[in-house]
């Protein structure tokens, strides 16, 4: 497997570098994070997508400053300065032992996550597609839609996208 030093090299602080290093050897040096040092605590994302249609689907996200290990969905993608606490799969923990540890619950929260499976419900007629995509046990709530509002009907296809990274 080819050894990637992005983002594990970008650790300001040894709290930052130890929790860095810890997911780096958790997800076999894999480069499946991306790491944001731009606001005071590390930012550590996740992105979920569908190839097929290039839709970023979810991006997790955890952020970490060597007191707090917090973590959610970043719905606007764009790294937003906090994180939404009603958020169902938002988390608040204190830093209660190791840096190392704290990357270890932060590594199978995002595999956790990012191993719900996802399905994309497409409808189509013969002048337009409509596209959603739903976390398959929480259908009710779409993650992403592309077009106006599905006819009122059940949808054409149903595909269920592999999105397991870790």
């Amino acid at each position: 497997m080819e050894d990637d030093d992005y983002p594990w090299d970008v650790g300001r602080s040894d709290p930052e570098r130890a929790f860095l290093a810890r997911l780096r050897e958790l997800s076999n040096r894999r480069a499946l994070f991306d790491a944001w040092t731009f606001y005071p605590q590390l930012v550590v994302t996740l992105t979920i997508s569908d190839p097929e249609h290039k839709a970023v689907l979810r991006t997790l996200r955890v952020d970490f400053d060597g007191v707090v290990l917090r973590g959610g969905n970043d719905p606007s993608h764009q790294i937003d300065p906090s994180m939404d606490r009603a958020d169902p799969d938002y988390f608040e923990r204190p830093v209660e032992s190791s840096d190392a540890q704290s990357a270890k619950y932060a590594f199978d929260w995002f595999r956790q996550q990012s191993s719900r499976p996802i399905d994309r419900l497409e409808w189509a007629d013969e002048e337009s597609t409509w596209l959603r995509w739903n976390i398959a046990e929480v259908s009710e709530t779409p993650l992403v839609a592309s077009g106006l509002k599905p006819p009122n009907r059940a949808p054409d296809r149903v595909v269920r996208l592999d999105t397991r990274t870790l």
